[in-house]
């Protein structure tokens, strides 16, 4: 299961230009919409429109959290939580809370979005799961401080040629110059947590 978190002014159709491929390398997909969001990428976002206003990014851990809960209800025993751009700050701390639920964890543009600046370096350190960190190369920098306390071999840093912001590097529409290769390289990291043989992925 592939739990599926959009980034700041987005919704759950951040990723559906990526469900099939995500479908052929045997993953279940959850994409949900956070409280803070918006109509980026197009479609609504229905939590922010039902509360009435975008929340602030740390007040929309709960809906990680719930997303987590009902994957786990369900029965799911790989679960593999992606972030984009906010989001991919969240799950470090969804998975440091959680380090016995989550099987790993994927960001997408990691920082230190939050009023308190040390909040998504100590959960970094904190992750002993996969960790799959990547960002646009005019970015790194903030992968770095992210990263600053956290040097575990669990930790995939993935750094691209050409990229762009969040989980939109994956996306031909949106990164023509790097997603195809930025694509693959997640692929791989997928196939390897998920334990999925790369002929089992299907033809492309």
């Amino acid at each position: 299961m592939l739990l599926l978190f959009h980034q700041a002014g987005a919704s759950r159709h951040e990723y559906d230009p990526l469900i099939a491929t995500f479908t052929k390398l045997g993953y279940d997909t959850l994409a949900i919409d956070q409280r803070s969001g918006g109509s980026l990428f197009g479609g609504r976002n229905r939590t922010v429109v039902k509360l009435g206003h975008s929340a602030s990014y740390l007040e929309a851990l709960p809906d990680l959290e719930a997303a987590l809960t009902w994957a786990r209800a369900r029965g799911y025993r790989t679960i593999v939580a992606v972030g984009s751009s906010y989001t991919s700050s969240l799950v470090l701390l969804l998975a440091a809370r959680h380090p016995q639920a989550i099987t790993a964890v994927a960001s997408f543009s990691p920082g230190e979005y939050f009023a308190d600046k040390n909040l998504v370096k100590q959960a970094a350190a904190k992750v002993t799961v996969p960790l799959y960190v990547t960002t646009d190369p005019a970015e790194s920098e903030r992968v770095d401080e992210v990263l600053r306390d956290a040097h575990g071999a669990n930790i995939t840093r993935y750094r691209p040629a050409s990229g762009v912001h969040g989980a939109s590097t994956l996306v031909c529409a949106r990164d023509p110059d790097g997603c195809k290769a930025n694509l693959a390289s997640f692929e791989a990291f997928l196939r390897k947590v998920g334990d999925v043989p790369a002929s089992a992925a299907g033809a492309r």
